[in-house]
C-alpha cells in the first residue's frame, strides 16, 4: 500500500504525465497536424514583422484550453508531453510518432554515413542535433533547419580565407 502510494505520487509529480493524461482523457478535438505546423512555421515569424500575431497558435492552444488563467496571464506553457501529439493527431498518434521517429532515425543514419566520409561541421551539427544535443536552446520547436543554417555559417567561416595581416604590410 505504501509502495503503491509512492508510485502514484511519483507518476503524478511529472507534469508531462499529468498534462498528457489530461489531454488524452479530454474531448479535445484532433487538429490533424495544424498544431505542429503552427508550432514549427508560424512561431518563426517575428512579432516585429507581424505585430498582430496571435498568442494562441500551435501548442499554446492547449494552454488556452486547459490552463486559461496561465494563458491569459502569459505565464508560459507547461509541457504536455505526448499529449501534444494526441491533441494534434488523435488515434493516429502512434502511427505519426512512429513515422516521425523512423524519419529521424533515417536522418541520423544519413548524417552518420556522411561523417564517415567527410568529418565536416556541416554534417556534424545536424548529426548531434538529431542525437538530442541542442546548440540553440530556445526550449520550443524542432530547430533542425536552424541547426543546418548554423552549420552552413560555420562552414563558410571555416572555408573563407582571411588574408594574412603581415602580408598586407
Amino acid at each position: 500500500s505504501g509502495d503503491e502510494n509512492f508510485l502514484v505520487k511519483m507518476a503524478s509529480y511529472s507534469d508531462y504525465t499529468r498534462n498528457s493524461a489530461m489531454v488524452i482523457d479530454s474531448d479535445y478535438e484532433s487538429r490533424n497536424g495544424v498544431l505542429m505546423l503552427e508550432a514549427q512555421l508560424y512561431s518563426r515569424i517575428p512579432r516585429v514583422v507581424y505585430p498582430d500575431k496571435t498568442l494562441d497558435f500551435g501548442y499554446y492552444r492547449l494552454v488556452k484550453n486547459f490552463y486559461p488563467s496561465r494563458f491569459n496571464n502569459n505565464e508560459g506553457m507547461p509541457s504536455f508531453g505526448y499529449g501534444e501529439f494526441y491533441a494534434d493527431f488523435g488515434v493516429l498518434t502512434i502511427f505519426v510518432v512512429s513515422f516521425l521517429f523512423f524519419l529521424k532515425g533515417m536522418l541520423i543514419g544519413f548524417f552518420r554515413n556522411k561523417l564517415m566520409l567527410d568529418c565536416s561541421v556541416y554534417y556534424f551539427l545536424p548529426f548531434i542535433f538529431l542525437c538530442g544535443i541542442d546548440l540553440i536552446p530556445l526550449g520550443t520547436g524542432w530547430l533542425f533547419f536552424e541547426h543546418i543554417f548554423l552549420a552552413l555559417i560555420l562552414f563558410l567561416f571555416i572555408k573563407i580565407k582571411v588574408p594574412n595581416v603581415r602580408k598586407l604590410k
